[in-house]
């Protein structure tokens, strides 16, 4: 990396001075890609945590139906709240 253009040799920069400029111009660049780049991932580690929350409830809402229709068909339909404990004594 050296001076290319005129208007960097017009300056009198040397070789040296010209690569340390392109390579502290380099550095300050991807730090703002970086920043960026961080916030695209909080957002999505909140959209991912979201998700997963959702579809954990969606699993326990389904295993509960699961769980209740069992039950039902267990007991058939005339299941009581209670199970019908001390009958027959």
């Amino acid at each position: 990396m050296g001076c290319d253009s005129l208007e960097e040799r017009a300056a009198g920069l040397t070789q040296r001075e010209c690569a340390l400029a392109k390579h502290e111009a380099a550095l300050s660049e991807p730090e703002a890609e970086v920043d960026e780049g961080c916030a695209m991932l909080g957002q999505q580690e909140e959209e991912l945590v979201t998700w997963r929350e959702k579809k954990v409830e969606e699993r326990w809402r389904e295993s509960d139906e699961r769980a209740w229709a069992l039950t039902l068909a267990e007991t058939g339909s005339n299941a009581t709240v209670g199970g019908g404990e001390g009958e027959g004594g």
